[in-house]
């Protein structure tokens, strides 16, 4: 078979190998007899956002060689750890073709610039257009790591985007009643999980205030002013009030039993809002908070923590994952 170019060399840190990866793989061997692929060290994604979550190199090396395997072309690809933007595009005169996309286009031109100061001939430089996810918006790793998406491009925001309100069945009441995480009956011993890395958030007029009292704030906040849905005594309410002055605050509104799209807009608003200002936010819901530790969980970025009452159990703690987010995902869909 006759290929527009010999040798071709992609690069790039292929985390949480997705289907936009799988697309440059895709069109770079097919135009390529050999393509080689650089994947980047820790050395050189070290500024990237939530970068202290990136999977480590082998793992990601795992998964590259296992699409090779999959599709046969193994044999006509080799794997190389890369420390910058140059690899071994600087030292290899074989290489005749560079595969990027919009936003590795600048370092391709930087490699020529170095390549042509050297002698070497300038890469043809072949642009491969984004994969979309269902929002429209492009597919990428550092999108799963904020857990906005799933690796195949699915918007978890995009869950409740259909309905005005999904509502709890009664036959899914007994599910909600499993802890969604690890059970903890003592509040004090959260300290112990939670790493300054790690994003916190706590859904719960109790937990919210008793971490306060441990010198703990969430970097997000959802209260109601009950607890047992009944409502919290006129101390424990000033007390919430005061933590609230040095919080952003946002009011949603959710009817019981139920997760309203306007209070997951709130949600998402707060997040944006964390992102921006780093300043901590507090969602006041009118009407009830419970399910909305729902939402929380699908939103948020991979690694977090979140925090949520379980009635006559403990506090439950969940660890955002990706198998997590399916969990959840899996639940929202039997939601009417």
């Amino acid at each position: 078979m006759q290929y527009k170019f010999q040798h071709s060399v992609v690069g790039g840190t292929f985390d949480r190998f997705h289907v936009g990866h799988k697309k440059l793989f895709t069109e770079a061997f097919k135009l390529s007899d050999e393509v080689i692929i650089g994947i980047s060290t820790s050395k050189l994604y070290s500024n990237k956002p939530y970068s202290h979550i990136v999977e480590d190199y082998q793992a990601r090396k795992t998964l590259v060689e296992n699409y090779l395997k999959k599709y046969d072309l193994s044999e006509r690809s080799s794997i190389v750890p890369i420390d910058d933007i140059y690899g071994n595009t600087l030292s290899n005169v074989n290489i005749e073709a560079i595969f990027v996309t919009d936003d590795t286009i600048s370092a391709a031109q930087a490699i020529n610039a170095k390549r042509l100061s050297s002698g070497f001939a300038a890469l043809k430089i072949e642009k491969v257009e984004f994969v979309l996810a269902d929002d429209l918006e492009k597919v990428s790793s550092e999108r799963i790591r904020k857990g906005e998406i799933d690796r195949d491009g699915n918007s978890y925001h995009m869950l409740f985007f259909d309905k005005k309100r999904l509502i709890l069945p009664e036959e899914l009441r007994s599910d909600l009643k499993k802890p969604f995480g690890k059970v903890i009956k003592d509040l004090s011993e959260i300290e112990k999980f939670i790493d300054k890395k790690n994003m916190l958030f706590a859904v719960g007029d109790i937990i919210v205030m008793n971490l306060y009292k441990m010198n703990i704030n969430p970097d997000i906040s959802i209260i109601d002013y009950k607890t047992r849905r009944h409502a919290l005594n006129v101390e424990d309410k000033m007390l919430l009030e005061s933590i609230s002055k040095k919080e952003n605050v946002l009011n949603a509104e959710n009817t019981p039993g139920t997760i309203e799209r306007r209070a997951v807009g709130i949600i998402r608003r707060a997040f944006e809002d964390l992102s921006k200002t780093n300043r901590q936010q507090m969602i006041i819901v009118d009407g009830e908070e419970d399910l909305l530790t729902l939402p929380i969980i699908a939103l948020s970025p991979l690694d977090s923590i979140v925090l949520y009452g379980q009635p006559d159990k403990g506090i439950v703690m969940v660890k955002v994952t990706e198998k997590k987010k399916k969990e959840v995902k899996y639940f929202l869909s039997k939601m009417r």
